[in-house]
């Protein structure tokens, strides 16, 4: 029987909802660097009242946005470090982690479906929660997030917006996987629900 293969890799920019270039808005917010929570490429993440950032759990609202990459300090090997997770490690020079963190809310995300479905076009223009934001791919350093299917909904409080579905020519970074759109685990295209992302949400931190 076919399927589509569940192997969700985050929330991946694919383009920017406005008429200019594909690009999009990034903020450097900083890590504290004993923050034992790991989080990679794709991942949500939160800002937390110390100003510092950390990995968004599926309850938290607003969130900030979606790591791109990570730097840090490295006091053992003496250099500076760029990579796709933070994977908490041990020999980071206090003051020097940060992450490139996505906070454009016209940015377009393209992210695998989980949790049942499939995600169909009457779900186009409804609210959808993020589902399994743990601990990223630590080969590859991407997310292993997805859009929760069971949280489709109207309600304000979910941070994505769903804005259509994958189709058989996608040629995004998850490949082939996710295509047939009839089936669970399919592809979906989403962007910021702007009330619940922290820089244009009316609730400060």
């Amino acid at each position: 029987m076919a399927s589509n293969t569940s192997a969700p890799n985050g929330f991946s920019f694919i383009r920017n909802n406005l008429s200019a270039a594909p690009t999009y808005q990034t903020n450097l917010q900083e890590i504290s660097s004993t923050n034992s929570n790991s989080f990679g490429k794709g991942d949500v993440v939160k800002l937390l009242n110390t100003g510092y950032i950390d990995r968004a759990l599926v309850t938290d609202s607003p969130v900030f946005g979606i790591v791109d990459w990570v730097e840090y300090y490295d006091t053992v090997n003496q250099k500076k470090v760029r990579t796709l997770a933070w994977l908490a490690p041990s020999n980071v020079q206090a003051g020097s982690a940060y992450a490139s963190v996505i906070t454009d809310t016209q940015a377009v995300f393209a992210v695998q479906s989980g949790n049942g479905g499939p995600v169909v076009q009457a779900n186009v223009g409804m609210n959808i929660n993020f589902g399994a934001n743990a601990a990223p791919n630590t080969t590859t350093g991407l997310s292993t997030a997805y859009a929760d299917f069971g949280t489709v909904s109207t309600a304000s409080t979910y941070p994505f917006r769903i804005l259509g579905l994958g189709y058989n020519n996608y040629l995004g970074p998850i490949g082939n996987l996710g295509y047939d759109n009839t089936l669970a685990n399919n592809i979906i295209e989403v962007m910021a629900n702007p009330t619940a992302w922290s820089g244009t949400s009316a609730t400060g931190v």
